[in-house]
C-alpha cells in the first residue's frame, strides 16, 4: 500500500526518535565560534555583550569574595575560578524589563555545578544613581542606592568543557512569595552572574555540587532579550488555540 506524500510529511515527526535532549531547550550544543545574530536573529534583544574587543564591563569590580579572576583573550571572557561560589558582575545599566526577558549565554565550563544562579539588581525610582541613562562607573555591587531590590533565577550548567548555550528565564525567579510577585517588572541596573553554586537535592532536581579551584570558565557572548509572547484565542466552539 501506498501512502500519499501530504500524509508521510504528517507521520514524519511520529515516524523519527526525538534528537537528543528534545525536551530540554537549554542544552544545545553549538560550533567552536557563533555570533549571537546567527544563534538567536529572530529575537528582539535587550542588551548584547560579545566580548569582540573587551570585557564589555563585566568583571570590572574585583572583590575577595567573588572566588574568581577574570581575563580577556581571543576575544571570549575566561573565568578561573578560586573557590566554591564564583561570580562576576555586569557593568552598570538601566533597562526595562518584564517578566518576559531571558538571559542567555554561550559558555565552556569544566567543573562539578550543574545550576548556577543570576541575582538581578533593579531600582524603579526615576531620580535613582543611572536613571538618567550615564551609568558611573564607580559604582559597583556593593553600592547600593536607595530602592535598589533583587530577585534570583537558576540557570542550568554542564561542566563537560563543551560549547554550550544556557538560559535563564526572569519569570522563574526564586524569591516570590506571593503570585502577583512572579517574574521580574521593573528597570534591571545589574547582575551578577553566580557561576555554579551548590544546591541540595530535591524532588524536582537534582544535587548540585561546589566549585573548586582550577575549575574554568569561558564566555564567548552574554544576551538579553524577550520571549515571545503566546497568546491563547478561543474559537467560535469554545475551542482554545
Amino acid at each position: 500500500m501506498y501512502l500519499p506524500l501530504t500524509t508521510l510529511l504528517v507521520l514524519l515527526p511520529v515516524l523519527l526518535p526525538p534528537p537528543a535532549h528534545a525536551d530540554d531547550y537549554r542544552r544545545t550544543t553549538l560550533p567552536n565560534r557563533t555570533s549571537v545574530s546567527s544563534h538567536l536573529e529572530s529575537t528582539p534583544h535587550l542588551a548584547t555583550w560579545s566580548f569582540m574587543s573587551s570585557p564589555d564591563g563585566w568583571g570590572s569590580w574585583s572583590t575577595d569574595s567573588q572566588s574568581a579572576s577574570v581575563s580577556f583573550t581571543s576575544n571570549q571572557l575566561q573565568v578561573s575560578i578560586e573557590g566554591p561560589a564564583p561570580y562576576i558582575d555586569s557593568p552598570r545599566m538601566h533597562l526595562a524589563v518584564n517578566d518576559r526577558a531571558v538571559f542567555a549565554m554561550r559558555y565552556r565550563f569544566v567543573g562539578p555545578s550543574n545550576v548556577g544562579m543570576l541575582t538581578l539588581r533593579g531600582n524603579d525610582d526615576p531620580d535613582a544613581p543611572d536613571a538618567d541613562g550615564y551609568m558611573d562607573a564607580n559604582r559597583g555591587w556593593d553600592t547600593a542606592a536607595d530602592g535598589d531590590y533583587y530577585r534570583d533565577v537558576w540557570f542550568p550548567l554542564l561542566g563537560d568543557g563543551e560549547w554550550r548555550t544556557t538560559y535563564a528565564r526572569f519569570a522563574d525567579q526564586l524569591n516570590a512569595t506571593e503570585p502577583l510577585e512572579r517574574g521580574f517588572n521593573g528597570t534591571l541596573t545589574q547582575v551578577r552572574l553566580r557561576l555554579g553554586v551548590e544546591r541540595q537535592a530535591s524532588s524536582e532536581w537534582p544535587r548540585s555540587e561546589p566549585t573548586i579551584p582550577g575549575n574554568a570558565f569561558v564566555l564567548d557572548w552574554i544576551t538579553l532579550m524577550n520571549a515571545p509572547a503566546v497568546e491563547r484565542v478561543t474559537g467560535c466552539g469554545g475551542e482554545v488555540y
